[in-house]
């Protein structure tokens, strides 16, 4: 979904992608439809794999946990969340792969399937 939105993003000259807090006065009924998704995101980001198809095809745990909490609007214990998402089985280590930083490198990750997958519980 998200390589989808990037890729008719750079199609076009005028779309701009913007935090929702940020979107400009659009017009004729275009709110309520941006309002109605972002309420149906915000629905199944709790018992789904949603929000991991916002981030890209590798990501870190910390991006994984940033995207769910934006998404839900709510903070996240990050050890529960750690370990309620590997329960899950919708993502995998990718082996030898790390990205950088300031402290020990964190351990990169893609999902397992392409396709959404509903959690036995919530988040």
């Amino acid at each position: 979904m998200a390589r989808r939105i990037a890729s008719m993003l750079s199609q076009s000259q005028a779309a701009e992608a913007v935090p929702v807090e940020a979107l400009p006065t659009l017009p004729f009924d275009h709110p309520q439809i941006v309002e109605k998704a972002i309420e149906r995101l915000r629905g199944k980001a709790t018992y789904s794999s949603l929000p991991a198809f916002l981030l890209p095809s590798e990501f870190t745990m910390n991006d994984l946990h940033h995207v769910y909490q934006q998404t839900i609007g709510t903070r996240l214990d990050q050890a529960s969340f750690r370990h309620k998402i590997l329960k899950q089985d919708i993502i995998e280590p990718m082996p030898n792969r790390f990205r950088g930083g300031a402290h020990r490198p964190a351990q990169l990750y893609r999902l397992t399937s392409r396709a959404l997958t509903p959690f036995e519980r919530k988040i």
